[in-house]
């Protein structure tokens, strides 16, 4: 710190003078270079994710820590892609879907390096509507988030069957899962396809029903993975920062594989639910953190096959997988962690 006073520090720069040329040889010393460094991540809270924002909630925790972390809630995929594109945000949970049509744009600028869960979406009824067949739903108000997951995914059971999500029903674009679940309530929505625990909530509530013998069509139909994507920035400058969280989220992962009590109560850390609602969702919905690259790069064929998307963007896709991070933090291979061998 200076020796002069606030007084004389004004004085100075009024007479347009320093230290130097008053024939003073005493400076003031250099301000103190904080080490710390701040990750922004962006997710959307739901069950699937629960390990991503437990790591960020843990990490948080560490007071002595260099790294500064803040979880930043989203209302949808697209949104947390969009904010990183953007770089208003360093990693985010984004599903393979959403980079694949963003791809048709332009370039996405950043690298998955974890998975996070394999996209477990729920095909609801309103409780009273009568459904035991795909052809059922013809005629029927249904409602789904265009361009998601669930969307695609909707998109290519009906097809298996014959039929047409927007000529065949009463199709509805509902923006969140929450929006959903109200349709349902309301009886504005017949049939919707969403996601724990909303899904769960839905089911445990009384006003929705699962449809298994269709669920079967939808899972096996499509199949299409979320994972942690970072921006080719924060790779660059934060790599070290990144190593931490992803060493410190395989951890998470295999501590809720091996304990669901444990995923429970983080889960509740971030909404207070029903415990039957947890119990219920996390019977079917586990993390993970591998990333199955052969998986990814068959989701752009399908969605330019039923119109979704323009172009396959396969290539550029399978481009964006980065194991290192893992490697490091789990000593297994690439290969072993889900690299394609081409």
């Amino acid at each position: 710190m200076s020796e002069f006073g606030p007084l004389a520090r004004i004085m100075v720069a009024v007479l347009g003078l320093s230290v130097t040329a008053a024939g003073c040889s005493n400076t003031a010393a250099p301000p103190s270079q904080s080490t710390q460094v701040t990750l922004e991540l962006g997710w959307v809270p739901a069950m699937s994710f629960t390990a991503f924002g437990a790591t960020a909630q843990a990490l948080q925790m560490e007071d002595d820590s260099d790294l500064r972390i803040e979880l930043i809630p989203f209302r949808s995929s697209s949104d947390v892609l969009l904010a990183l594109i953007n770089g208003d945000i360093d990693m985010g949970t984004i599903g393979f879907a959403a980079v694949a049509s963003a791809l048709t744009k332009g370039d996405v600028p950043a690298k998955y390096v974890a998975g996070v869960s394999f996209g477990y979406s729920d095909l609801l009824a309103r409780t009273g509507v009568s459904i035991s067949s795909w052809e059922d739903v013809k005629g029927l108000n249904v409602g789904v988030t265009q361009g998601s997951s669930e969307y695609v995914k909707l998109t290519v059971a009906m097809a298996s069957h014959g039929l047409s999500l927007v000529e065949d029903t009463q199709y509805t674009n509902v923006a969140t899962a929450a929006n959903l679940s109200l349709g349902l309530q309301s009886g504005d929505l017949d049939v919707v396809v969403s996601y724990a625990p909303f899904s769960s909530q839905a089911i445990v509530d009384g006003y929705a029903v699962a449809l298994p013998a269709l669920q079967k069509d939808l899972d096996e139909g499509f199949v299409s993975s979320t994972g942690i994507l970072v921006t080719d920035a924060a790779i660059a400058q934060k790599s070290s920062a990144i190593q931490t969280f992803v060493d410190m989220y395989v951890d998470k992962v295999d501590e809720f594989l091996e304990d669901v009590s444990a995923i429970s109560a983080a889960w509740q850390g971030f909404q207070d639910t029903d415990p039957a609602v947890v119990a219920e969702a996390f019977e079917r919905v586990k993390p993970s953190y591998t990333m199955d690259e052969s998986l990814a790069r068959k989701v752009p064929p399908t969605l330019v096959e039923f119109e979704v998307i323009s172009s396959d963007t396969s290539t550029e896709l399978g481009e964006m997988f980065v194991y290192s991070f893992l490697e490091e933090a789990t000593g297994l291979t690439a290969a072993e962690l889900g690299a394609a061998s081409d």
